[in-house]
């Protein structure tokens, strides 16, 4: 797997130094990146919003447009929850860096000691929230849903729409596509326009499934039994991870 990785330093020549760090640091740790270098942080914040994905990000914290720690501010206030490492020549601006919890921060007088331990946390974030999220590409832009929180989709007129136990998400994407990336996660196909986590269904009946928080959805009869064997089955996995069983 090829990780995306941004890098932003409105320090030309300090940039191209640290960016042939920041690759070779990665490739140390076993992983491959694909480094994208902005010298201007608004035009990287516009570049997410627009839709491009990375799955972390270096910001260097004083920069002219906007400091790094503005941009990280900026990007969680608009729905993004970036990984980011900051680095500075400023180490007390260390302190002010907690309000937008940073997986690291790096002394730029320090960092080729330090970039290796840090490299290491990205990849171990990245890799939990890869196991915790899933991503759909609807073709304009990514979407990256916690599975725990999405509830069920269920396609209508050529869109699906994903529901989230406190909100929805609208999108082009096929229910047999969606069923293919969820399946793993627990995902079940209970109709011919739905599709629902295990973990939200309260009871199963022939014609319905009743959701943990009220609402019902329409069962197939001739998916009764599958889905019933599916989410024992599912069940008991869980509970065999948990230890209980």
């Amino acid at each position: 797997m090829v990780y995306q990785i941004a890098y932003c330093d409105d320090e030309l020549s300090a940039g191209q130094v640290f960016a042939q760090r920041i690759i070779a640091a990665f490739g140390d740790c076993g992983a491959q990146i694909s480094l994208t270098c902005f010298s201007s942080s608004l035009r990287l914040m516009q570049s997410i919003c627009a839709g491009c994905a990375f799955d972390a990000l270096f910001l260097d914290i004083d920069m002219a447009e906007l400091d790094g720690i503005t941009l990280c501010r900026r990007l969680r206030e608009q729905g993004f929850d970036p990984t980011v490492v900051f680095l500075s020549n400023k180490e007390e601006m260390v302190y002010q860096t907690f309000r937008v919890q940073p997986v690291r921060f790096l002394r730029k007088s320090c960092f080729s000691a330090e970039i290796k331990e840090a490299v290491s946390a990205v990849l171990k974030r990245i890799k939990k929230e890869q196991s915790e999220t899933v991503t759909f590409d609807d073709g304009k832009r990514l979407y990256r849903l916690p599975v725990l929180e999405l509830v069920y989709l269920e396609i209508m007129n050529q869109t699906l729409t994903a529901y989230l136990r406190h909100s929805s998400v609208r999108l082009k994407y096929k229910l047999n596509d969606a069923e293919a990336l969820l399946q793993p996660y627990g995902f079940l196909r209970i109709h011919k326009s739905f599709l629902v986590n295990y973990r939200a269904i309260f009871s199963i009946c022939k014609d319905s499934v009743l959701l943990d928080d009220g609402r019902r959805l329409p069962l197939s009869r001739h998916r009764y039994a599958e889905v019933k064997q599916a989410f024992m089955e599912r069940s008991r996995m869980e509970l065999q991870e948990m230890g209980d069983f």
